[in-house]
């Protein structure tokens, strides 16, 4: 069976910071995509020490910001 927790930890940092970017963005846009998925799934591996939570946090913050813009 495929473990998705091995696939999300082999990502780089910075592929998920930008997926969380971009989901949430476009998210915000008024497109509808699991955008609360994606951010308590970036909060998990930023508990596990995969990535840096203020980083998720700036992407996601950053993502929300410009694509309510662009909506």
């Amino acid at each position: 069976m495929f473990d998705v927790q091995h696939w999300l930890v082999a990502l780089p940092p910075i592929a998920v910071y930008l997926l969380v970017g971009g989901v949430i963005g476009v998210e915000s846009m008024g497109v509808p995509l699991p955008g609360e998925i994606v951010l308590v799934s970036s909060a998990l591996l930023a508990a596990t020490g995969v990535v840096e939570p203020e980083w998720v946090a700036t992407a996601a913050a950053t993502g929300a910001i410009l694509g309510d813009s662009i909506g």
